[in-house]
């Protein structure tokens, strides 16, 4: 058993490891197409800034960025009659599967899913958006809309 800094240094070379290989993905030569202005793009920028803001002050600072893609999802694919998979979870955090699972547990922790058993297929497990997650996921998203 790790102990919490054992924990956090795991974390922070998990994370690090992941930006370096996005770092290294991204195009540096290509830049905005020339008709985008930079009043535009600084436009787009804040609303980018708005929308974070929007989401924390719903929850605070708790949720990372793959929690509110697991959430998100959740509830899209809840609104349109599909179930999630705690795999297909994993894959719409968009990091490692382990990262996921544990973003997973803390929305589970937090109250927001839930796990339900297959009822004809006992081995899978689906995610569920709790009550309180819907909630938040649908006021964060009436807002943004709102934007």
């Amino acid at each position: 058993m790790l102990n919490p800094l054992d924990e956090d240094v795991s974390r922070v070379r998990e994370a690090l490891a992941m930006f370096s290989v996005r770092l290294a993905n991204m195009r540096t030569t290509e830049e905005p197409a020339p008709d985008i202005s930079g009043r535009t793009l600084a436009s787009v920028g804040n609303s980018y800034l708005r929308i974070r803001r929007q989401r924390s002050s719903l929850v605070g600072h708790e949720l990372t960025e793959p929690a509110w893609d697991i959430l998100l999802d959740l509830f899209s694919s809840t609104a349109l009659g599909r179930r999630v998979s705690v795999s297909s979870a994993c894959i719409a955090a968009d990091v490692p599967p382990t990262t996921a699972l544990r973003h997973l547990r803390l929305l589970e922790e937090s109250g927001l899913v839930s796990r339900m058993r297959d009822e004809k297929d006992g081995r899978r497990v689906y995610m569920v958006l709790s009550a309180q997650g819907e909630r938040i996921a649908r006021a964060f998203l009436i807002r943004v809309a709102k934007l």
